[in-house]
């Protein structure tokens, strides 16, 4: 008896001494599991994926569609003409925009599906193929105010690309547009997470510097300037809010090129420099580096590095998509394009370079529990989670959509989809229950007499022939009412504050002798003042002069 207890003893303690070692994690990354492909997984029903937006284009044909996996698993086109669309967080609307340069002119238009309707929230018409207007850009949906658009408005650009405008809302009740900075054009903003504080950057054309700003409706306009942080960097842009807002991650360069991603604390008032490098640039451009993107416990971020090596070359070793943790003491190359991170915080998507095709690679963090996906192409959205983390959507190299279970990682072909040249997997939303054909699109507005108005050198105009508007100089000035429009002896009367007026004439842009800068002027009827007519200068970059009232 004391001899088989002697061995049973022997036994369990070698169970649990394996049992124990299973539980150790492994000194080097596990080797890569290969899931079946998704011509060999058994097909499943759409379920799934309920309320998962897609884009769909024929190239053949050039129709264009947005839809939605309902309720019953089905696909239902909900905006037809369109391909991509920015939704509320509630899903109950979205902002989409027309391409200007097919027709001359377009709209950014809102789909209110609560409502059953579409209607334009604001419309332009292009200048030249070398300069062209744009409707406003949505920037962020204010969870503390869902009748506000944050917006960048007045925009203009090339036919090339590279459009910029001025921060500013759009009411959705009334449609009304504001200018929250009419000074510093910018081509994005970051919306602070309890939508009190816009961050953004702008090129000063007077320093060829880029230049970090803070705006909210407390203190206005506030310069972002890393010197207050310890951090000595004369250029900043690209702004990301931390989930919690207590930091603020930008992109930095410094005197000599040299580029940083710095992780600003804002109660502390001190800066983390989690990676500098030589970037991979010409003088003339002077680019700071790319927003990093926050994980959703503010743990981790994803930056973006293009480094250039001593031999002015790409450096291959440190150019690519990294991992940094905010607190600088961990970082990981990703072995690949950067998708996503999952929700929970755990896997990180990838698109790598096989030997012949590009695959869709989820793993841990640092590298490890790869699986392989699928072949995909090479674009950002191919690849989306679920509010939930629990499933994860992705279009393969065929224009398929699938699906698979989060650290599961079988591969599943969504059915009942047409196919289509492209598909883009766009937000996942509540199911809407309206449809396309349900929707009554509104009339476009007629277009404003100054919607072919150009003044880059001067803040955007806020009027238009026919409004009422008031002399709204705040220090207790009197602005000069002039007999044309351009500064001179010219002066025929000097209109106090509040005066109010009526728009006749304009608008008319004029440089400002020795300056960089122009006025946009007006001319203006004040019945007050016996009928008296002349020009009024609207404003400069520090202040408006006048404004429209009521």
């Amino acid at each position: 008896m004391r001899k088989r207890s002697t061995l049973s003893i022997i036994v369990i303690m070698l169970v649990l001494s394996l049992a124990c070692q299973a539980l150790v994690k492994p000194a080097t990354p596990t080797p890569e599991r290969i899931v079946p492909s998704a011509t060999d997984a058994p097909v499943s029903t759409s379920t799934p994926l309920i309320g998962l937006v897609y884009g769909t284009r024929d190239d053949t044909t050039g129709e264009q569609a947005l839809w939605q996996i309902g309720e019953d698993g089905a696909p239902h086109m909900i905006l037809s003409g369109y391909d991509y669309a920015e939704f509320s967080p509630d899903g109950t609307q979205a902002a989409y925009y027309d391409n200007v340069f097919e027709s001359g002119s377009g709209c950014t238009w809102l789909a209110d599906f609560a409502e059953g309707q579409v209607r334009p929230l604001d419309c332009v018409s292009t200048v030249s193929i070398d300069e062209a207007s744009f409707p406003a850009s949505v920037l962020s949906w204010p969870q503390n105010d869902p009748d506000t658009l944050i917006a960048i408005l007045n925009q203009t650009g090339g036919g090339m690309g590279g459009s910029s405008g001025y921060l500013g809302t759009i009411s959705l009740k009334d449609g009304t547009k504001k200018i929250l900075d009419p000074r510093n054009q910018i081509q994005n903003a970051e919306l602070s997470p309890d939508g009190k504080f816009i961050a953004y950057g702008s090129y000063d054309v007077q320093s060829f510097r880029s230049l970090g700003w803070l705006y909210s409706a407390d203190a206005g306009v506030v310069q972002f300037d890393p010197k207050a942080y310890g951090a000595d960097y004369p250029q900043v842009d690209n702004p990301s809010w931390s989930p919690d807002q207590k930091q603020i991650a930008w992109g930095l360069m410094g005197k000599e090129f040299d580029s940083a991603i710095g992780v600003f604390d804002l109660e502390s008032k001190t800066a983390n420099i989690l990676h500098s490098y030589q970037q991979g640039i010409t003088p003339d451009m002077r680019p700071t580096p790319p927003a990093p993107v926050w994980n959703s416990d503010g743990q981790w971020l994803i930056v973006e590095i293009n480094a250039q090596g001593k031999d002015g070359q790409n450096d291959v070793d440190q150019s690519g998509d990294w991992l940094f943790r905010a607190d600088g003491s961990e970082k990981y190359k990703v072995d690949g394009n950067f998708i996503s991170l999952s929700p929970d915080n755990n896997w990180v998507l990838i698109i790598g370079r096989g030997a012949d095709k590009l695959e869709l690679r989820v793993s841990r963090l640092d590298g490890s529990d790869v699986s392989v996906l699928g072949e995909v192409d090479d674009y950002v959205r191919s690849a989306l989670w679920s509010p939930d983390g629990r499933t994860l959507a992705f279009v393969d190299a065929g224009q398929k959509i699938h699906f698979t279970e989060t650290a599961v990682w079988d591969v599943y072909e969504a059915t009942g989809i047409e196919a289509s040249s492209d598909i883009s997997l766009i937000d996942w939303v509540p199911p809407i229950q309206s449809t396309f054909e349900s929707l009554t699109v509104l009339p476009t507005p007629t277009q404003s007499l100054v919607s072919d108005f150009s003044c880059p050198n001067a803040p955007p105009t806020r009027l238009q022939i026919g409004a009422t508007g008031r002399v709204t100089y705040t220090d207790g000035s009197t602005i000069r009412l002039r007999s044309a429009p351009e500064a001179g002896d010219n002066v025929i009367d000097q209109l106090p504050e509040g005066t109010e007026f009526e728009v006749i004439e304009g608008p008319v842009c004029t440089p400002r002798i020795d300056r960089t800068d122009a006025f946009v002027y007006w001319k203006v009827k004040v019945p007050l003042r016996n009928g008296i007519s002349g020009w009024v200068a609207e404003g400069s970059f520090t202040a408006y002069f006048i404004e429209p009232w009521p």
